[in-house]
C-alpha cells in the first residue's frame, strides 16, 4: 500500500495536519494524482543536485500531463491544469534553483 494510501487512512485530526503541510509550493491535487510515481523517485538526490532536480521537474509536468489527459473527472483535469501552468511559471521565474527547493519540499 503506497504512503499516500495509508494517510488517507489516517483520523481527521491527523488528516487536518496533512492538508496543514500542503500548500501552493506542492498542491495535494499532484500528490493525489501521482502517488505512486512520486513515491518511486529519489527526492533526496534531486534536492542536492540541480541538474537531477531540473530533469525530475520536468519528468514531474510530463506526468502531470499524462494523468490530466487520462482524468474523467472534469474538475480534476482543470485543477491538474492550472497547476501544471503554476509550475511553469515557478519554474520560469527562478530555473536554476526552483527545482531543487521545490524536491526538498
Amino acid at each position: 500500500m503506497s504512503q499516500w494510501k495509508r494517510i488517507q487512512q489516517l483520523e481527521i485530526r491527523h488528516l487536518e495536519h496533512v492538508d496543514y503541510l500542503y500548500d501552493d509550493n506542492f498542491p495535494m491535487d499532484i500528490r493525489q494524482g501521482l502517488a505512486s510515481w512520486i513515491e518511486e523517485q529519489d527526492w533526496e538526490l534531486a534536492s542536492n543536485d540541480e541538474s537531477v532536480a531540473t530533469v525530475m521537474f520536468n519528468n514531474l509536468l510530463t506526468q502531470m500531463e499524462k494523468v490530466r489527459t487520462q482524468e474523467q473527472n472534469f474538475l480534476q483535469r482543470h485543477n491538474m491544469k492550472i497547476i501544471h501552468q503554476q509550475l511553469q511559471v515557478k519554474y520560469a521565474s527562478n530555473p536554476r534553483s526552483w527545482p531543487a527547493s521545490s524536491a526538498r519540499v
